[in-house]
């Protein structure tokens, strides 16, 4: 069953720490300053940040992350949560969010193109660690 989003790729702000927030706005629909409101920070977001922002928007979610063991267990939207590998080893300082759609990574950051999963790791130093499943949109329909 196809889940009924249109999405922009939307970037964050230069130098910003709103990836989170941008992956949000993208869901939404939305600007990005609207999705800062809505996850409550404009700077790193917890994963509780972002499923309270997505349910306000009207979106379905799940309650928590669950851990990425292979990339074709991902669900056809999702929320990446990764870790960048710099100089031998994973620094939990360098998280990074970006959304799933459509078999490609939408990057905040804009360092990461329009790529297949299996890049990530190999070409742009990220470790996939777990994702956020996007379900869909809430229904307007009554009962």
């Amino acid at each position: 069953m196809a889940l009924s989003f249109e999405i922009s790729h939307l970037l964050q702000p230069k130098g910003s720490n709103q990836c989170g927030q941008t992956c949000v706005a993208m869901l939404l629909g939305t600007s990005v300053e609207k999705a800062c409101e809505l996850v409550g920070t404009k700077g790193k977001t917890e994963t509780f940040q972002l499923v309270h922002a997505l349910r306000e928007g009207g979106v379905r979610c799940a309650d928590r992350r669950y851990r990425c063991r292979f990339h074709y267990d991902l669900p056809s939207i999702a929320i990446l949560f990764g870790r960048v590998y710099a100089y031998g080893e994973f620094t939990p300082k360098c998280a990074h969010w970006m959304l799933w759609y459509n078999h490609q990574i939408l990057d905040p950051e804009g360092v990461v193109p329009r790529v297949a999963i299996e890049e990530l790791r190999h070409d742009y130093n990220i470790r996939l660690t777990s994702y956020l499943c996007i379900y869909g949109k809430k229904s307007n329909e009554p009962g």
